[in-house]
């Protein structure tokens, strides 16, 4: 996921972003692996000088995680303005402090500014001509002025603002557009305290990078030009049975030293009324993760800057405890067979052992012993541990029904009817010797075991290795053992 932030004006100077806040959803994953991602993005901005005349364009990327080429195709993103948002003020006032202050009558707020900036009485007219204009201009998209004050110290030199609520427009699938009205370029004495809002969705369906029991996010922010924020947020949103396995975030990474950063669990979420759209993705019953803000964090937001990098690697916590489990319900199952197949009176038995093809480097026990062992690599292919392709899955299964069968024959077929599979010449492979047709199927899960141990060591060295995919080893590795 990427935002790109750039401005388009007339020697505007620096821009600070007075109020940044994105919010990323990031759902559970869909039978096809992506995953629906919900991005939020709230920016209320000005300019050193003509803000009113200062356009941003924001353009979106979301993009698969791939290792082919088709990973640099974007993926088209669905467009939804929220100007609305900025209407429920008692929602607002949590994130941008209680002094927030909006209200459908003119004389209310040219009286509330009057309380809070210095206006010389002899600007009092121009001041409700002001009013007056952003009034009306607003009235177009059903919006209010929305004063802004939550600095109790009041030292920051942008603390006390007004922002204008104005639409976003989608300029396509994955740009979008904040500009203000050039009805408000006559404003006298608001003009520098007046501060761009706009707030925008974008959601798409997305494959992350996978790695077992973990999907890896990254994300980034960029500026094209330097900006200043005293006021920046960034939240993440995942799934209750997720946890936050690892996470690195960089601030300016171009630069000789960027700073690091952290994200963090948020737990007040409970105690929070949030938007419906939020509610309804989950938001009180999800776990929250928010960019850590701490002073080494803010001076540089504060300052100057032009990026964000993060990626957080995001465990699966059901699914790790799920796979334990049936691990252990596995070497138990596995266990249970060896010794049934390894007892010694059974290892002596005539009818049992008329199920073994002659080997002579390998003992009956041993074979017997492969057969059990074998069941690991096939658990790990079949219940999608590794991403071996769907075909060779299906052809594994198919195999791996011989194996049952043997098991099932060493254990219930009746020595008349193992005479009855005889071979009449018996077959003589080099070194091992066939006598009944049964003695095949521990071969072939034998030979099954080998290839499906080579090709899960090969899937872990070329899942270590993608960026090196046009290796032709690779190739062949993925051509005969399955990798992908």
């Amino acid at each position: 996921m990427k935002l790109i932030i750039s401005k388009d004006g007339p020697s505007c100077g620096e821009v600070s972003l007075q109020r940044f806040f994105q919010f990323s959803v990031i759902g559970k994953k869909k039978s096809d692996a992506t995953h629906q991602i919900d991005m939020f993005n709230a920016i209320c901005f000005k300019a050193e000088s003509t803000t009113l005349s200062v356009s941003m364009e924001c353009d979106i990327y979301f993009k698969n995680f791939q290792t082919s080429k088709e990973a640099e195709k974007r993926i088209q993103t669905k467009f939804t303005d929220k100007v609305e948002y900025f209407e429920q003020l008692e929602i607002l006032k949590q994130f941008w402090g209680k002094k927030a202050f909006s209200s459908s009558n003119r004389e209310e707020f040219i009286t509330k500014i009057k309380e809070e900036f210095t206006i010389n009485p002899d600007q009092y007219d121009d001041l409700t001509t002001d009013v007056n204009l952003i009034y009306e201009v607003l009235d177009k998209t059903n919006s209010l002025p929305l004063f802004i004050n939550d600095n109790k110290e009041q030292t920051d030199k942008f603390d006390k603002f007004i922002i204008l609520p104005f639409k976003a427009f989608g300029k396509s699938t994955n740009k979008v557009m904040l500009k203000s009205s050039k009805e408000l370029s006559v404003l006298k004495v608001l003009h520098d305290k007046i501060s761009l809002g706009f707030w925008f969705h974008n959601v798409a369906d997305v494959k992350l990078k996978s790695l077992i029991n973990t999907d890896i996010i990254n994300s980034e922010i960029e500026f094209k030009s330097n900006v200043t924020s005293p006021d920046f947020k960034i939240y993440y949103q995942v799934d209750e049975s997720v946890e936050l396995k690892k996470n690195k975030i960089i601030i300016d990474s171009h630069i000789k030293e960027p700073v690091d950063a952290e994200i963090i669990q948020v737990y007040s979420q409970s105690e929070i009324n949030y938007f419906k759209d939020w509610a309804e993705l989950g938001i009180y019953s999800s776990r929250l993760l928010r960019l850590h803000n701490n002073t080494k964090v803010n001076n540089k937001i504060s300052n100057e800057f032009k990026s964000v990098k993060s990626e957080l690697e995001l465990e699966d916590v059901e699914a790790k405890n799920k796979k334990e489990t049936n691990l252990f319900i596995l070497s138990i199952f596995i266990s249970a067979l060896m010794a049934m197949g390894l007892d010694a009176t059974r290892l002596m038995n005539p009818t049992f052992l008329l199920n073994f093809p002659t080997i002579p480097i390998f003992s009956e026990a041993f074979i017997w012993f492969l057969i059990c062992a074998g069941l690991i690599p096939k658990y790990l292919v079949l219940r999608k541990t590794f991403n071996i392709k769907p075909r060779y899955k299906t052809f594994i299964k198919f195999f791996s029904l011989l194996a049952f069968i043997w098991v099932v024959c060493c254990f219930f077929i009746q020595k008349e009817i193992l005479i009855g599979l005889v071979i009449t010449n018996p077959i003589d492979l080099a070194i091992v010797k066939l006598t009944h047709w049964i003695q095949f199927f521990p071969i072939i899960d034998m030979i099954l075991t080998i290839y499906l141990s080579l090709s899960l060591i090969f899937y872990s060295y070329y899942d270590r290795h993608k960026k090196y995919q046009d290796n032709k080893f690779l190739s062949v590795c993925k051509l005969i053992f399955g990798v992908s």
